[in-house]
């Protein structure tokens, strides 16, 4: 399309274009699909005839043929038809009922980059996968109203009429998994990504179990197998049955690993029922607890049942209130828990959740039957079990859930857990878990490089270290006579106070004895210099092998010297002469000092590749008259790839997932793993639905320009408020703007304050900003709540014919508004980016960072150094410029959440009309992107946008039951979850009512574009004239 002249086109048509238009269509020489992209199918326009509409009504099978097109097909196959030059399906039937789509698997079905316009978004490294055969175009759906697919020789069983992207992902995730390796899967918010995700990898997990029950039958194995148990069943779903009761056991600590495809030894013999292998194990991770949740409902609207395990802290699992309420955060929860297990069942001092002990009292049968029973209700229900179901069982049963969801690991063939508990090699070795031959998903990983980089380095503050020595001495001094691991406690607490003297050394050779750090600042060694330092302070390759053993040793006495504590208290001293008498290490202390031991030996442990990745650094922050400054030990990882490819030589595949993955380029890099798959699929929502224009000059003409040089000027700051100004004006409900960072945020603020644009914001819409994270979890959730509150006032407001207000929302980015929170609908119509988010230049990991990458190009240039992973190295200003950029795209997501959603993004910088920077956002946001010749240009794009889509798609309004809750989340402190949403009901153009959104999304209507084009509005002055533009300079 040209857009020469984009200044004489409607606003509303510049999408529009066909092209523009195919994200869900494939057109072929005549025959054309016009409503497939708001139905919510795929379609199949080709040969020289008319569609056969209807196609995919319920009982009905269609031939394709020359004459005729399929309609009603939503696969990934249909997407890249144009990319493999098929313009018609070949002659095949093309099945589909109960409401179920049509998986036509032809072309290069998916695995083949279409060309620009056509959709599918797919692109393999390698040759794209061969066409699949015409009988796997076959689909029936199920009697429950789901649809059962033929993708890539898997049944893949769906619970609802997939949208093309999800095909695109779903059959891109089983090739993958076929042949072993990792993909990047960026599927932007809304198009279903998580349950795609899912539906992939359990279709695959269930025919690779078929597959393996197949083998064992006929090498003669006994039936009786996990094997047995089905993990989908159709139509209806079904529960997963548990074994007898009586077969349940303590779980001994640490918990052993799941069991996987191979055994490793005779020891798992026992895990392997009959020599039968169990199906690799899928690991599911991602950012948070409740977006586990999340995941985990939705597994619940799938056919499969899996039996799953959700592996969480002890913080999160325990529901003894006495425990729960230990000052101290998550480790005080955990250290109190392990000292009232110490307890025998029934004692005050106890927990009367206790898992069963063996040995240890006559009332341990109690316990058992407890566990039993809650394995027992786990097994009978009908839906997936996450944290919050167990819990409630656990309190119903007197049992701990904590411990159970330990014992359901065990078994499990899908398990749930955070990033950490995989990515860091030290939580990953003491929960016990293999990742040989499974899979690991990891969901929201466009935070992939910084989780795994964090992951393989570790912070100590000299408090902490000198805590830990104190520790280890108080017990030395305690110990009666000679017992047999003081040897393990002298090598412990002489190594740790040789670290805590190292520490106090250098910080004085850097910062002198007095010193007051207002910014972080270190001494950094690197190479050979961080070798020699750590062999100072005790730490050399040799020494760490044994003080790991040590470790080990002293955390197994302080165990025994527990539980000695709690029989003598008992009356039952069982202690001879020369046993331990001291009390307890907190486990908390041994933890901090095995994270560094083990840190240090993955640091030296891998060679001189290796030790170039980590810096050795002693920092020191804050500190003053009457406060001394805060000293760190630091081994930071520059490179990422230390801990991914920990896991991904591992595990038989891995899948980064996420609806922000771009700028993709990276992770390859930075994870130092090839990606033989890379998805990015096209976005649900309608083109007409979206209106994204970036713009080089505010309102008076002035440049914008948001870096730190650029803010400096008043006039600038001036410009920006004037032009959020306009944008709330032509937006309705509520607008999301988001900054670089908080200081940035701040220093707007603070300038608009004091200029008057702050109270022209007000009086346009409620103005609420994001709280520092240090405010707690309270403070955001009140602000979130104010925001909907105010929202659903001003949409109620406009629905009675009065003016409408909304509310801004000011944000930063790589902030708690800017993941995970979902603002659909009315609550977010606009995202407004302020600047380019780029990391803290002064931050030292990030300057380190960037010098690192670009001495990695230099040696690779110049072939030095074969160890440093060979051939496309990213620039330390490429990687800057990436990171930047990640997180921004991150931030448009916010908007947009799901197919009937309508909204705009404006980015508000000069350097978003560049070709490059517009090369690092989302596909889906590139291809709608429009650079405004003017500033008035592109708000009256908006104002008309918006006017357009409420009289197209209709006016939304609360109920007053959305209301009051809205009103309740805004008053009520904090109460409300920060994902809560505003219930709201369309109110249809014709008059008709809407039931509440947050239970089922109306059908989408589908938009009709002006008939003809028609030239710009100069400006919307119905809103601009309740403006005051008084001051110089003011536009229009």
């Amino acid at each position: 399309m040209n857009h020469k002249n984009t200044e004489n086109i409607h606003p509303v048509l510049w999408n529009t274009n066909l092209k523009d238009r195919q994200d869900d269509a494939c057109a072929g020489n005549s025959g054309a699909c016009a409503s497939a992209a708001h139905a919510g199918v795929s379609a199949c326009a080709g040969g020289g005839g008319a569609a056969l509409a209807g196609a995919a009504h319920a009982g009905v099978s269609a031939a394709c043929s020359a004459g005729g097109a399929c309609a009603g097909s939503a696969c990934a196959g249909a997407l890249a038809g144009a990319a493999s030059g098929v313009s018609a399906f070949p002659a095949g039937p093309c099945a589909a009922s109960g409401g179920g789509a049509s998986a036509c698997a032809s072309g290069a079905a998916g695995g083949a980059a279409p060309a620009p316009g056509s959709g599918g978004g797919t692109t393999p490294a390698a040759a794209p996968p061969p066409a699949a055969e015409p009988s796997e175009a076959a689909a029936a759906a199920s009697a429950g109203g789901g649809t059962t697919l033929r993708l890539a020789n898997h049944t893949v069983s769906f619970p609802v009429r997939p949208y093309a992207a999800q095909c695109a992902v779903m059959f891109n995730v089983i090739k993958t998994l076929e042949t072993g390796g990792n993909a990047l899967i960026e599927s932007p918010t809304g198009t279903g990504k998580t349950l795609a995700l899912l539906c992939a990898v359990l279709a695959w997990q269930t025919q690779r179990k078929q597959t393996l029950l197949s083998t064992a039958h006929k090498h003669g194995h006994a039936s009786k197998s996990p094997l047995d148990i089905p993990m989908c069943s159709l139509p209806a779903p079904t529960p997963t049955t548990q074994a007898s009761d009586d077969d349940v056991t303590p779980p001994p600590p640490p918990p052993p690993p799941p069991a996987q495809t191979k055994a490793k030894n005779g020891k798992d013999a026992d895990k392997q029922k009959d020599d039968v292998p169990r199906p690799p194990v899928i690991y599911y991770t991602t950012r948070t607890h409740s977006q586990i949740a999340q995941v985990v409902r939705e597994l619940a609207r799938t056919a499969y049942r899996p039996k799953i395990a959700i592996l969480a802290s002890r913080s999160h699992y325990c529901i003894n209130d006495a425990v729960r309420r230990a000052p101290g955060g998550s480790s005080a929860v955990a250290d109190a828990c392990r000292t009232r297990l110490r307890e025998p069942e029934g004692s005050a001092h106890g927990c009367p959740y206790r898992p069963p002990r063996a040995g240890v009292n006559a009332n341990n049968g109690n316990a058992f039957s407890k566990a039993s029973r809650l394995r027992a209700a786990v097994a009978r229900a009908e839906d997936p079990v996450d944290i919050e179901d167990l819990n409630k069982l656990g309190k119903r049963h007197k049992s701990c859930p904590y411990f159970a969801a330990q014992e359901l690991a065990r078994d499990a063939e899908l398990v749930f857990c955070p990033y950490n508990v995989l990515m860091d090699p030290t939580v990953r070795a003491s929960m016990g878990i293999d990742l040989a031959g499974g899979v690991v998903v990891m969901d929201e990983a466009h935070n992939a490089e910084a989780i795994c980089a964090d992951a393989a380095g570790c912070e100590c503050t000299l408090d902490r270290l000198e805590s830990a020595a104190g520790a280890l001495q108080r017990a030395l001094q305690n110990q009666a006579g000679e017992c047999k691991e003081r040897d393990a406690y002298v090598s412990l607490e002489c190594a740790v106070t040789r670290v805590c003297g190292w520490l106090r050394e250098q910080a004085n050779r850097a910062f002198g004895t007095t010193v007051v750090c207002t910014e972080k600042t270190e001494r950094v060694f690197a190479g050979a210099d961080l070798v020699e330092q750590l062999g100072n302070a005790s730490l050399s390759a040799d020494a760490i092998a044994k003080l790991a053993d040590a470790l080990n040793v002293v955390r197994k006495a302080e165990e025994e010297a527990e539980q000695m504590r709690v029989n003598k208290r008992d009356g039952d001293d069982r202690r001879t002469s020369g046993e331990q008498q001291h009390g307890p290490v907190s486990s908390n202390l041994l933890e901090t000092l095995g994270r560094l031991f083990g840190t240090a030996g993955l640091a030296l442990g891998g060679g001189v590749s290796r030790i170039q990745s980590y810096r050795l650094a002693v920092c020191c922050e804050g500190g003053g008259a009457s406060q001394p400054p805060v000293l760190s030990m630091c081994l930071w990882c520059l490179s990422p790839s230390v801990a991914f490819t920990q896991v991904s030589g591992d595990a038989h595949a891995v899948l980064l997932a996420s609806g922000t993955l771009a700028p993709l380029g990276s992770f390859a890099s930075e994870l130092g793993a090839t990606f033989l798959r890379t998805v990015e699929a096209n976005h649900v929502v309608p083109p007409e639905n979206v209106c994204a224009v970036c713009v080089a000059n505010g309102p008076s003409g002035i440049g914008l320009d948001a870096s730190y040089a650029g803010t400096s000027s008043a006039r600038v700051l001036d410009e920006y408020g004037a032009a959020l100004c306009h944008v709330c004006a032509s937006t309705p409900g509520g607008v999301l703007c988001f900054f670089p960072s908080h200081a940035a945020m701040e220093r707007f603020a603070a300038r608009w304050e004091s200029a008057g644009w702050m109270a022209k914001l007000k009086s346009l819409k409620t103005v609420v900003q994001e709280p520092r994270a240090s405010a707690g979890d309270g403070a955001l959730n009140a602000v979130i709540g104010a925001h909907y509150h105010a929202v659903a006032r001003g949409a109620a407001a406009m629905a009675m014919g009065a003016a409408g207000g909304g509310s801004l929302f000011l944000a930063v980015c790589r902030g708690r508004v800017s993941e995970g929170l979902d603002f659909s609908d009315e609550n977010c119509r606009c995202v407004v980016i302020i600047g380019v988010p780029y990391p803290n230049v002064r931050d030292p990991r990030v300057a380190l960072k960037r010098a690192f990458n670009d001495e990695r190009c230099r040696l690779a240039a110049s072939r030095v150094a074969a160890s440093v992973g060979g051939a496309s190295v990213l620039p330390g200003s490429a990687w800057y410029s990436q990171q930047a950029y990640r997180a921004l795209n991150q931030a448009v997501g916010r908007c947009l959440r799901h197919r009937g959603d309508w909204g705009s993004v404006v980015l508000l910088d000069a350097r978003f009309c560049e070709a490059r920077a517009q090369q690092m956002l989302p596909k889906w946001l590139r291809a709608r992107l429009r650079c405004a010749p003017s500033f008035p240009m592109a708000v009256g794009a908006l104002g008309a946008f918006a006017r357009d889509r409420r009289a197209t798609l209709g006016a939304w309004v609360p109920t007053p039951a959305a209301l009051a809750a809205a009103k309740a989340a805004a008053g009520g402190g904090g109460s409300g979850a920060p994902t809560r949403q505003v219930a709201i009901a369309r109110k249809r153009k014709a008059g008709g009512g809407g039931g509440s959104v947050a239970a089922a999304r109306p059908k989408q209507q589908t938009p009709t574009a002006p008939s003809a084009a028609a030239p710009l509005p100069a400006a919307p002055s119905r809103f601009v004239a309740r403006l005051d533009w008084s001051r110089p300079g003011a536009p229009y």
